[in-house]
């Protein structure tokens, strides 16, 4: 099964949204959100995700991503630091920080209860016991 695309570099055939000195005149803005509430629910997305956050417990590892549609909630509503990105009023993307300690120990006990999707597995978790030396 080819479920495998090559694409190119910018597959939106987006302007980078970077700050450089050829468009120093763009206007950046971060807005901070606050999501006060735990939600129970971790979809497949999030657990996407989150995976990052469980392997690398590092407080100030920062997840960006360029998605900017009303979904970003299933991933925004698990981590104590989210944050907006605009380039000239145009939202770019997305990014978050610090998984929040409710979020951490569900996605925990997924793993333990192996209720993790089957991808997110076998992306960032051994399927079998292999030292991982072996990889």
């Amino acid at each position: 099964m080819n479920w495998i695309k090559k694409v190119s570099v910018n597959p939106l055939n987006e302007k980078s949204f970077e700050m450089s000195p050829a468009n120093s005149n763009d206007e950046l803005r971060i807005q901070s959100v606050h999501l006060e509430r735990e939600y129970n629910n971790i979809s497949i997305l999030a657990q996407l995700f989150m995976a990052n956050h469980i392997l690398y417990d590092v407080p100030t590892l920062l997840s960006a991503i360029p998605i900017t549609s009303p979904q970003i909630n299933e991933i925004a509503n698990h981590f104590n630091k989210f944050q907006k990105i605009y380039v000239n009023n145009q939202l770019k993307r997305i990014q978050f920080q610090e998984l929040k300690s409710f979020s951490k120990n569900q996605f925990k006990d997924m793993l333990k209860n192996n209720a993790i999707h089957p991808i997110v597995q076998e992306l960032y978790f051994l399927t079998e016991k292999e030292s991982i030396e072996d990889r």
